[in-house]
């Protein structure tokens, strides 16, 4: 696409995203660039790597290299009900099989199918 100019995707019936391509950046030292494009009339930048570029310093890490594995969530509280509990117990479709809580949020765990 060149700069200013527009498509239209149609997702489904009714649902039709607008993009229009603004800008594409100077390369940068990871290998990537970042596009400027607008959607729906609101301005989004993407980073992108660049294939015909060699990269002069390597992306950065998601994780620090010395991280203890598992300290990236917040920590949480896990309990199941005491009959579940038993190793080779039966388990029906939809039954409580654990619940999360982390951050004051409670989520249920919930068998799909019988067991």
């Amino acid at each position: 696409m060149e700069p200013g100019q527009e498509i239209s995707v149609d997702l489904e019936r009714g649902k039709t995203l607008i993009v229009r391509y603004v800008a594409t950046s100077e390369p940068h030292e990871d290998g990537t660039r970042t596009v400027f494009f607008e959607l729906n009339g609101q301005p989004r930048p993407v980073r992108v790597p660049d294939q015909s570029l060699v990269a002069k310093r390597p992306p950065p890490r998601k994780v620090e290299p010395r991280a203890t594995p598992g300290t990236s969530a917040p920590p949480c509280r896990a309990w199941s009900r005491p009959s579940r509990r038993l190793v080779g117990a039966r388990v029906a479709r939809g039954d409580l099989l654990l619940a999360l809580e982390a951050m004051k949020m409670e989520t249920a765990v919930r068998a799909e199918s019988d067991v």
